[in-house]
């Protein structure tokens, strides 16, 4: 009965990663379209899912060590528990950084992208089927974007306030003459 329940709750373990797996897809599905598209609809639902993602993450940090502390496991289950407590941790950033990209949409939409986003979409199309090997990749695509994003909401920002104080300046400069 005790091993009964301890595979049951790695059965149930697997159930949640697969859980936050899928979250973690539509997450990036909805930030890839909110970027190409402008979308602040599927923007804010990337955002949205990233709560969701938080929440499963410590749902399944919890059973983890739950199952560390209660079953003590070697050898393979110890393994799967493990590397469970290593995935969740990427996916979660994966997650985080849907999100950051989609608030980034939100701020810049109506605005021309400086560059047309050729690839992006050809390789949002080709997330579903990829293997897992290449996750790691698709990870580092989206960090790249959002640096990429933050640098034009930078200059964007820095651009804005020199003008307001340029025209500010120039207005005390007027007024003083």
């Amino acid at each position: 009965p005790i091993w009964n329940r301890f595979d049951q709750q790695l059965d149930m373990l697997n159930e949640r990663l697969l859980e936050m797996g899928s979250l973690m897809e539509q997450s990036i599905e909805k930030a890839t379209q909110a970027l190409i598209r402008q979308d602040v609809q599927a923007a804010n639902e990337a955002i949205s899912a990233d709560h969701e993602i938080d929440q499963k993450e410590q749902e399944i940090e919890s059973l983890c060590l739950k199952l560390l502390l209660q079953q003590q496991p070697v050898a393979r289950d110890l393994r799967l528990i493990s590397a469970a407590l290593k995935m969740i941790t990427d996916m979660e950033r994966i997650g985080d950084q849907a999100a950051d990209i989609s608030g980034i949409v939100c701020y810049i939409v109506g605005e021309p992208y400086i560059k047309e986003l050729v690839h992006l979409p050809a390789m949002a199309d080709a997330v579903p089927t990829a293997k897992p090997a290449i996750i790691p990749k698709i990870a580092l695509f989206f960090i790249i974007i959002l640096l990429n994003l933050s640098y034009y909401v930078l200059i964007t920002q820095s651009d804005n306030f020199m003008r307001q104080n340029n025209a500010s300046a120039r207005s005390s400069i007027h007024q003083s003459c």
